[in-house]
């Protein structure tokens, strides 16, 4: 591991990419598992970003500070809140990144932070001029970002209320239908059923699903039918069918 002019681990900067790395694996098995056990996602989304930024802020500050190329991991984080979260939630999350940003920059040109001492210091010393340029060229960077960033919320915000609108006018539809509908899975078991169904074979839904089809409905292949179908009861009664 090469810094500067010194080799090894034991560097600050090594030591500090160790840590940032390490602590992102340890991020990464948290909200994972938060995850995996169906944990709500919205009061830990904004820690997730807000760690992603924390990370962005200590490679910037290890890499240059104002003029750090790892400012674009800022811009990565606002983009992944647009998929994520929502528009306010890209908002807050760009307002942050140029906080940061500027708080790292200014204080290490200031020399209010210090330099990581194993780095070449002619990377974080520029003139004022040249500074307030690359600054304000990366907070409008940034601003950019943020702002096709919101959009992009915006846009998957309203694509999915309408697919919740659609999905409720479909089940709206199909719980008003007065003809027995079920769907089947590959395996023939019973997945869903509407009301009229229910009425039909004589019991709740969720007493229906999981059912195999042919032990009440013994259904063939084609595409139109009929036969004897069978009520959770044991009474049995004619019905016709449809397939699709």
């Amino acid at each position: 591991f090469v810094v500067g002019d010194q080799l090894g681990y034991d560097t600050f900067t090594a030591s500090a990419l160790i840590a940032l790395i390490a602590s992102t694996f340890l991020s990464s098995a948290v909200f994972g598992g938060l995850l995996i056990a169906k944990v709500s996602e919205r009061p830990f989304i904004g820690a997730q970003l807000g760690f992603d930024l924390l990370l962005a802020t200590g490679f910037v500050y290890l890499f240059g500070a104002a003029s750090s190329f790892f400012t674009i991991l800022y811009g990565i984080t606002i983009m992944a809140a647009a998929v994520v979260s929502s528009p306010r939630g890209v908002r807050t999350t760009t307002g942050f990144a140029i906080l940061l940003y500027l708080s790292v920059a200014s204080s290490v040109a200031a020399e209010l932070l210090p330099f990581p001492p194993d780095q070449n210091t002619a990377i974080y010393t520029m003139e004022v001029p040249q500074l307030t340029f690359t600054m304000l060229t990366n907070v409008f960077g940034l601003g950019l970002v943020g702002g096709l960033s919101e959009r992009l919320a915006q846009r998957l915000d309203l694509a999915g209320e309408r697919a919740r609108q659609a999905e409720a006018l479909n089940q709206d539809i199909v719980q008003s239908l007065t003809s027995g509908l079920m769907s089947v899975g590959p395996t023939r078991m019973i997945q869903s059923a509407n009301p009229a169904a229910c009425a039909m074979l004589g019991g709740l839904e969720d007493e229906l699903i999981g059912q195999q089809i042919d032990t009440l409905l013994p259904i063939e292949t084609k595409a139109r039918g009929e036969g004897e179908a069978r009520r959770l009861d044991g009474a049995t009664f004619p019905f016709g069918y449809s397939v699709t």
